[in-house]
């Protein structure tokens, strides 16, 4: 983070913020086997949801960096689209190559020019 500066682009703030999340090497890949059993956890224990605050937390600040019409929308998708890429790579159906591709994918369309 501190190499982005004291003021970073919202687009590098976003692909740094959810890169840093995603299970990407070997301790990373630890700490997302947790953090998925911690949701499945919640889904079948509904008082045990204290993740809702956070998903929604980090919700607002990602739509507070989206330069689209409906942010809220496009930080939604964003929060579906970096958990998919890490069940996808706890899984093994992405490598560590080509989750951040994806990522950078979407991330050049929700940045792009209309």
């Amino acid at each position: 983070m501190a190499r982005l500066g004291d003021t970073p682009a919202p687009r590098d703030l976003l692909r740094t913020i959810i890169t840093a999340v995603l299970p990407l090497d070997a301790e990373s890949r630890d700490d997302g086997r947790v953090a998925l059993a911690f949701l499945a956890y919640t889904a079948v224990r509904p008082e045990a949801g204290a993740l809702r605050a956070d998903t929604a937390e980090l919700s607002g600040f990602f739509a507070g960096l989206l330069p689209v019409r409906d942010p809220e929308a496009a930080a939604a998708g964003l929060l579906a689209l970096m958990e998919g890429l890490g069940v996808y790579l706890l899984g093994g159906q992405y490598t560590p190559e080509r989750a951040p591709a994806a990522l950078d994918a979407h991330l050049d369309l929700l940045f792009s020019s209309p």
